[in-house]
């Protein structure tokens, strides 16, 4: 049996938003395998978009049903 994950890429992110306010904002939809913020190098400040892995599919289809647009 193949094991999946069901990653959410996210968006318009503040430039301030760290890994930890993140992950928190997606707490609440279903268990988290992975949450990452991408950072810029140069600047050290979110690039304003991250992804969340979830460990099944319906916790990713409620995000982007409640947080689309």
């Amino acid at each position: 049996m193949a094991e999946f994950e069901y990653k959410c890429f996210v968006g318009g992110l503040a430039w301030a938003t760290d890994g930890y306010a993140f992950g928190k904002a997606f707490f609440s939809f279903g268990e988290i395998i992975e949450t990452k913020v991408i950072i810029d190098h140069e600047s050290g400040r979110s690039s304003e978009y991250g992804i969340v892995t979830f460990a099944s599919e319906q916790p990713m289809k409620d995000v982007i049903k409640a947080m689309h647009d």
